[in-house]
């Protein structure tokens, strides 16, 4: 959760602050990335690397933050 505010300025996802993920994913992927408290979305990004990679992990960039919770674009898509 502390990291929270900083990816919702449009900082990316670094290995320590994944708590969990869910479903399939590899290298590339459009993931969406969720608070764990509420499962809120926070942003969507893209996979540096893939699920197998992720669960060793423990530092560096592991989702590149696209678009986040009130960039341009997403509220842009909200109002429609």
């Amino acid at each position: 959760m502390g990291a929270v505010p900083h990816v919702c300025n449009g900082a990316n996802v670094m290995a320590p602050g994944i708590v969990r993920f869910e479903g399939q994913f590899r290298k590339g992927d459009c993931v969406l990335v969720v608070d764990e408290k509420y499962g809120k979305p926070l942003a969507v990004g893209e996979a540096l690397i893939g699920m197998d990679e992720v669960e060793k992990a423990k530092h560096g960039v592991v989702v590149k933050n696209v678009h986040f919770t009130g960039d341009r674009l997403w509220n842009f898509l909200k109002k429609l």
